[in-house]
């Protein structure tokens, strides 16, 4: 069950490469692009940690964790 936003789910490029194969940096997140549907960008050292890409241009940071 998802509370206060939509699903994030780890984005997939062209030719099957995705994101997730690096470290979440200033760089990584400058360079993200603003396209027309949310998408969010997985970091490949931290696991559950993220940053959510809006179509308005908003990025924020993405926590996922299990209690218990």
């Amino acid at each position: 069950m998802i509370f206060g936003g939509s699903p994030v789910v780890p984005r997939v490029f062209r030719g099957g490469s995705t994101l997730t194969d690096q470290k979440i940096t200033k760089r990584v997140i400058d360079s993200l692009k603003i396209e027309p549907r949310e998408y969010a960008v997985w970091d490949a050292q931290l696991p559950g940690f993220g940053v959510r890409v809006r179509p308005t241009g908003a990025k924020s940071y993405v926590v996922t964790y299990r209690v218990g």
